[in-house]
C-alpha cells in the first residue's frame, strides 16, 4: 500500500533491525509495529528516543494505550490500518520533511 504512494520504503522483521537501520539511516517516518519479536515496537522506540532521534515514530497496533506515548511514539495508528488516516499522517510529517517527495495516492 505505502509503495504505491511513492514512499520509498523500508520493511525490516524485527524491533532490534529497525534500530540497526535507524543507527545507520536515519528515516524521515517510523511506522513501528508493537508486536515483534526480539524486540517490540514499545522497546525498539524507547531506544531510538534515548539516541535521540527526532524522526516521527507512529505505534501501529490494534490496542491503543498511553504505554506507546509515553515511550517515545509521536501517535498511533491501528489496526486494521485506515488507508486515508494513514495518507493523512504521511503528508502532514513528510511533507515537512521530505519536499522532494510527491505523495501519489492510489484512488481504491
Amino acid at each position: 500500500m505505502l509503495k504505491k504512494t511513492g514512499v520509498n520504503v523500508i520493511v525490516v522483521n524485527d524491533g532490534q533491525e529497525a534500530c540497526e537501520y535507524c543507527d545507520k539511516h536515519t528515516p524521515n517516518f517510523v511506522l513501528m509495529d508493537i508486536n515483534m519479536p526480539n524486540c517490540n515496537g514499545i522497546e525498539a522506540t524507547k531506544y531510538l528516543r534515548k539516541k535521540r532521534y527526532t524522526m516521527p515514530i507512529f505505534a501501529l497496533s490494534a490496542e491503543t494505550d498511553q504505554k506507546k506515548i509515553d515511550a517515545g511514539c509521536d501517535d498511533t495508528l491501528s489496526k486494521p490500518l485506515d488507508k486515508k488516516a494513514l495518507y493523512r499522517t504521511l503528508t502532514h510529517y513528510l511533507s515537512k520533511e521530505q519536499q522532494a517527495v510527491t505523495l501519489h495516492y492510489p484512488q481504491s
